[in-house]
């Protein structure tokens, strides 16, 4: 009886230990980690993107991602040089960026074939806005707009599950 006893205190003290060790590493780990999805692509990971869904499963997961970038770093200009190609020069000041707006609509498809392999096929749609002044601080300074729409880079992904 009393081996018993002991042997529960030790799994409960190893149990408890463990529970403490794992928030402590949690909250430590969580201070460190730093991310930012301001990029174009977000690298999380949403809905059934994570999975392999079960045989015959079709799923369809829709993100929509806005990115702002029309805000300056703290002590820059957002005036930066330019390449000429041809040249194989580097135009120092050349431009003054004003704003960039992307928005991206993406569908994922995933279909199970099997219960452990899986599909899934990613569609993104681009829509940006983007402008810059050359020639600022001139009597030719121009406000240059660009503006784009269409399909981003299509992946298809085959997934395996190999834990049961």
């Amino acid at each position: 009886m009393q081996a018993s006893l002991r042997f529960k205190k030790t799994l409960w003290h190893k149990g408890v230990f463990s529970l403490v060790g794992a928030v402590v590493w949690i909250l430590t780990v969580s201070h460190q980690a730093q991310a930012s999805c301001g990029a174009v692509t977000c690298f999380l990971v949403i809905g059934s993107q994570a999975g392999v869904p079960q045989k015959g499963i079709l799923t369809l997961n829709m993100i929509y991602n806005y990115i702002d970038q029309d805000n300056l770093l703290d002590g820059t200009t957002g005036i930066i040089p330019a390449v000429e190609v041809d040249d194989r020069e580097l135009v120092l000041n050349d431009h003054r960026e004003i704003l960039t707006f992307s928005q991206v609509v993406t569908m994922d498809l995933n279909i199970g074939l099997t219960d452990r392999f899986a599909l899934q096929i990613t569609i993104p749609t681009v829509i940006r806005d983007h402008r810059h002044e050359v020639e600022q601080g001139t009597p030719d300074s121009t406000i240059l707009r660009f503006t784009d729409t269409g399909l981003g880079d299509i992946r298809l992904i085959g997934k395996y599950n190999i834990l049961p």
